[in-house]
């Protein structure tokens, strides 16, 4: 039983799951599929079992019909030759991508799914899978149309906007991030709108935040709560204004979370919420989101259950609470 580890070379978060694991004597495999080609060499053959084969490099081979569980952290593209033409170097890295990932993606066990990730990334999706789920959404708008924002802003009063994406870039060597930013009346019609999809969202009145972490069907919550004015608006922004309690997580929730978690095909997730009047909103999910802070700050031992999952032979389906 071999947990293969799909993630960069850098990576606390896998450290401590790596670590666990080898303590209870777990074989574990760790590659960044940035090392293939050129440092990592795939060799499989389709038999009446699947694909057989192996995946070596300098110094280990990993039998694939050995893996149990695979765990797709934060991995770099494929590192191409750099004598290669740049319309060579984007025709290699398809076939890589489809030859590498079609062969990884037959193993069992994954947490989570690499397509699974991709497609729970979108926020209007995984917006849209959370009122199925049964939790509290705020209103949302999701527009590129000016005059459509500004009507629509009016109408609720007190808005933000926040970045659809992991709103982070370098230029001309400058670090940019864009956070949560409350709006004001004359920013709701900016003609800036037109240039690209924006999300806006009412304001919630915090009484405090909570990042719940989810393994398969176990639930690992952190109350947030923040003791600045920029941490309140976005936490992201100022931790050490930040200080940490276990809250009891309502019924409701807990069972709409772990819905939410089946109908996005995921078995680790990261879900932020505000909690306003004792009422919990639903923010977001973040198929991979960190957990080593939440981990050392409430004392919870998500690495171990990670551990679990990923050796566990038949994975819990989300259980109904």
């Amino acid at each position: 039983m071999t947990v293969l580890i799909l993630t960069n070379t850098h990576d606390p978060t896998a450290d401590d799951v790596i670590m666990r694991l080898r303590d209870r004597g777990t074989p574990v495999f760790r590659l960044d599929p940035a090392d293939f080609p050129q440092r990592a060499v795939l060799h499989s053959e389709i038999s009446a079992d699947g694909w057989l084969g192996t995946l070596a490099t300098e110094h280990r081979t990993l039998d694939l019909s050995t893996v149990t569980g695979v765990w797709y952290r934060r991995p770099r593209r494929f590192l191409l030759p750099e004598q290669m033409s740049r319309a060579e170097r984007g025709w290699a890295a398809d076939e890589a991508r489809r030859g590498f990932g079609g062969i990884i993606n037959t193993l069992p066990g994954w947490l989570n799914p690499p397509a699974a990730i991709g497609r729970a990334e979108y926020k209007p999706y995984q917006l849209h899978q959370a009122v199925r789920a049964g939790l509290a959404v705020p209103r949302t708008l999701v527009t590129s149309d000016p005059e459509q924002a500004r009507a629509w802003c009016a109408q609720v009063g007190d808005v933000v906007y926040k970045p659809l994406g992991a709103a982070t870039w370098s230029e001309d060597g400058s670090h940019y991030a864009v956070y949560t930013t409350p709006l004001s009346p004359d920013e709701w019609g900016d003609p800036a709108i037109g240039r690209t999809a924006h999300l806006f969202q009412r304001r919630l009145d915090k009484q405090y935040e909570v990042r719940l972490t989810m393994v398969d069907d176990q639930a690992f919550p952190a109350a947030i709560h923040a003791h600045s004015d920029r941490s309140r608006t976005d936490w992201r922004t100022d931790y050490k204004a930040l200080t940490y309690s276990i809250p009891p997580v309502p019924r409701r929730v807990l069972a709409g979370a772990c819905t939410l978690l089946r109908l996005l095909d995921l078995r680790y997730a990261a879900l932020d919420f505000v909690v306003e009047q004792g009422q919990w909103w639903f923010l977001e999910a973040n198929p991979n989101g960190q957990y080593g802070w939440i981990q050392h700050q409430t004392g919870q031992q998500i690495g171990d259950a990670i551990a679990d999952a990923l050796t566990r032979k038949e994975p819990n389906v989300h259980n109904d609470h």
